[in-house]
């Protein structure tokens, strides 16, 4: 809205004398809310309240509003009091869910209905609608309210008719003036309608009634008794049957669709009528909150967009401030999404270092566990060299000797008791055979040269020699006779017959 909006040449005048509607026994009044003496009182006549509430609720869409006629006095004790006798509704006006403006247009209608009124009637303040929005002055408001109602003795009316509720605001004194929500107001009529006032302030006061609320209606409450209808019914039975019987069938009717709307298929895992019906009423909701939180942002910057540019002159500053603002908030979640990707990397870099460090820890107990090995592999080496060399040793000091490998010098102790019995059997069986023998050749006379041979054979046995090789045979011993003597035992492995002495 521009501020070049003029109301014409207004003169303000110093608020007179007169008597408060209270004080005045032509008039009967209400009080409505909790009013204090140190407001402004506010009379307010019982049909222009009911006009301004009717136009409040005849559209909840957008903002309605209009401008309250009467005066502004003081009483006798020089206390201050509004009296609003009248009101015209604003036709030309540009309004919306959250904002409401008044034109060209708009002033001019106003003019020419106010001209029609006697000349004593002023503009005393405003009234404009927040349907569903609660009762408070918006940036808006308080513009027109500096600008075009800004006497101290001018008052604002705010009417959520969605909500049901109304509030009266008013200018305070002192060195920076500003507009305050009042405690109450009160409602005045004639004399002769003091039981339509009680019954409307039983309602404005949010007091129980019986009857319905009039406030509303097109006809003026006529108060008192009702008119006492008396109805005869000359209907049969049987039409009475007909009429519940057609009404249970409608009712059941109505409950099969109800029941087929609400009910959700048990296979196939779809949603039914009645689960599509909630998801589509949830999404409206959600576009309704969404178009009201866009309407709510586009009112306070086309408020803001209007102080600034009365203030300042500039009126794309608020445009300007709102497209930096919005940089700057992209610019911000880029900053947050950068570092968060910074820190992102950072703990990667970090996991990375602890495995890296790991692994190079591992690398060094491996490459420890290397050396040991080889230098066991070289001990062994050694060990290997040595063994080698002492086996080469004892294989050149064996002198053609059998030498047996280290496996069956472990079992050496086992062929050493088998030589040792074989040993003590060859004796045995010499010992059997000479007893043999001296009883065969009792009538046989040896010669002298027979028996030297004999003892000579008997010396050989004796001789340690011939024992080591006898020891040195693992295989049994055989001793043969031949012409009366005896022939040497020899190793059954080696077959090799020596020749006998005679």
């Amino acid at each position: 809205m521009s501020s070049d909006i003029q109301f014409g040449d207004l003169e303000e005048s110093e608020p007179q004398r007169a008597l408060r509607p209270d004080q005045d026994g032509h008039f009967v009044v209400a009080q409505i809310g909790d009013v204090s003496e140190d407001e402004l009182q506010i009379f307010v006549d019982l049909d222009v309240m009911r006009d301004m509430e009717a136009h409040a609720r005849s559209n909840t869409r957008v903002e309605l509003g209009g401008v309250m006629l009467g005066y502004q006095s003081v009483d006798d004790q020089g206390r201050p009091f509004v009296v609003i006798t009248d009101c015209l509704r604003a036709l030309h006006y540009e309004a919306t869910k959250g904002s409401f403006k008044f034109t060209h247009d708009t002033w001019s209608q106003i003019t020419r209905e106010r001209d029609e009124f006697k000349p004593e009637l002023e503009m005393v303040g405003w009234y404009h609608t927040h349907p569903g929005w609660s009762v408070f002055l918006s940036g808006m408001d308080l513009f027109i309210c500096n600008n075009f109602f800004n006497r101290p003795l001018d008052v604002a009316l705010v009417i959520d008719p969605c909500a049901d509720d109304r509030g009266w605001f008013q200018w305070t004194t002192g060195a920076n003036p500003k507009t305050q929500r009042t405690g109450g107001f009160h409602l005045t009529t004639g004399r002769y309608r003091l039981q339509e006032l009680d019954h409307f302030a039983r309602i404005y006061n949010k007091e129980p009634i019986m009857t319905q609320d009039p406030r509303y209606a097109g006809d003026t409450y006529g108060g008192g008794m009702q008119p006492m209808v008396n109805v005869h019914d000359n209907r049969k039975p049987m039409f009475e049957v007909a009429m519940m019987a057609m009404l249970l069938t409608q009712f059941l009717f109505f409950a099969i669709v109800a029941w087929k709307l609400l009910s959700v298929p048990a296979s196939g895992g779809d949603q039914g009528t009645g689960g599509q019906v909630a998801l589509l009423e949830d999404q409206m909701a959600q576009l309704e909150r969404t178009r009201l939180r866009q309407a709510k942002d586009a009112a306070y910057q086309e408020v803001l967009g209007s102080i600034v540019a009365g203030q300042t002159g500039q009126n794309n500053l608020v445009a300007d401030f709102t497209e930096l603002s919005s940089s700057h908030q992209k610019l911000q979640s880029n900053i947050e999404a950068q570092m968060a990707l910074s820190e992102k990397l950072a703990n990667e870099n970090s996991a990375k270092e602890r495995e890296l460090t790991s692994q190079l820890e591992t690398s060094q107990s491996l490459s420890s566990q290397l050396v040991t090995a080889r230098q066991r592999i070289e001990e062994n080496e050694t060990l290997i060299l040595e063994l080698e060399a002492t086996q080469r040793e004892m294989a050149d000091k064996s002198d053609g000797q059998v030498v047996v490998d280290d496996a069956s010098a472990n079992s050496n102790w086992l062929w050493w008791v088998l030589g040792g019995l074989a040993v003590a059997l060859s004796g045995g069986g010499i010992g059997f055979f000479l007893g043999k023998q001296e009883q065969g050749i009792a009538s046989v006379q040896p010669t002298q040269n027979d028996f030297d041979s004999f003892n000579t054979d008997s010396d050989a046995d004796a001789n340690p020699a011939v024992n080591n090789d006898l020891e040195g045979v693992g295989g049994d011993v055989t001793v043969k006779i031949v012409d009366g003597g005896f022939e040497d035992p020899v190793n059954e492995s080696e077959a090799v017959n020596k020749p006998s002495s005679k």
